[in-house]
């Protein structure tokens, strides 16, 4: 705390930066850590407003996508009977309004972090687009289960929208702003993943691994015993996702956890 200097400086150099007087040059206090003044300093003069016009857009698109929540969840509970075709074309709005918030979200350069590529924006976008036309189409199905049709594309679209989110993320790179880096790097406790970068790709792939073994083995639950239970793979699958995380970042015989043990 004492290298942080006060903190009231602090919290002006990352969220008001026209609070600092001009003549501190971006100094937080006697006891600042001199990178750590300077990163702030930057931040502050490199500040990136929000778009208006991004924002009209999310809010437009949002609340599109309240309404066509609202409307498949009405489908779904049978309070609103419409045809399969009204269900899908709703559910088909559903999935654009969420790809296209996804992509332009991330599209946005903010002062922490640089836009994404429009590829791999768009890759993000499709895959949360393709999840939310396969949950669109499955409510859509629960209600009509003659559609055959509907209930296959909503399990393959919703497998290719979690294998494709799952992808983004285990190939994504890091594309915070240097002077972020620099922040963290002096107020952050390191992780295992960041001190064993073999240890993260080895998580990255049993992550895969176990997403597609769950997703297998909720298509197969969905066709030989129905919904009523096959998402229980799901969630069995995050639960595994989340002990293995668990595993992988804080292993029970970390060496350097029993270094730091008195010894008798």
């Amino acid at each position: 705390m004492r290298e942080i200097g006060d903190i009231d400086d602090l919290v002006a150099a990352v969220s008001d930066g026209d609070r600092i007087p001009a003549s501190d040059h971006g100094t937080m206090g006697p006891h600042a850590h001199p990178d750590l003044a300077r990163a702030a300093d930057i931040m502050r003069q490199q500040r990136v407003r929000p778009s208006a016009a991004f924002v009209v857009r999310t809010v437009l698109l949002a609340l599109v996508l309240a309404g066509a929540v609202v409307l498949l969840t009405f489908g779904g509970v049978g309070v609103l009977d419409a045809p399969w075709g009204t269900g899908a074309a709703i559910a088909v709005v559903f999935a654009i309004a969420t790809g296209v918030i996804v992509t332009d979200a991330l599209r946005q350069e903010t002062t922490a972090h640089f836009a994404l590529p429009p590829g791999r924006a768009a890759a993000w976008g499709l895959s949360g687009g393709a999840l939310g036309l396969g949950l669109g189409l499955a409510a859509v199905a629960i209600v009509h289960p003659g559609a055959l049709g509907i209930l296959i594309a909503s399990i393959v679209l919703g497998l290719a929208g979690i294998l494709g989110l799952v992808w983004c993320g285990v190939t994504q790179t890091n594309r915070t702003k240097p002077w972020v880096l620099a922040m963290g790097r002096q107020a952050a406790v390191e992780d295992r993943f960041s001190r064993d970068p073999a240890a993260a790709a080895r998580f990255g792939i049993y992550t895969v691994v176990v997403w597609i073994a769950g997703l297998a083995l909720f298509v197969v639950l969905s066709f030989t015993v129905g919904f009523a239970w096959s998402w229980l793979a799901i969630v069995a699958t995050i639960l595994v996702f989340f002990l293995l995380l668990a595993r992988m970042n804080f292993p029970a015989g970390d060496r350097s956890n029993r270094s730091e043990r008195p010894t008798s």
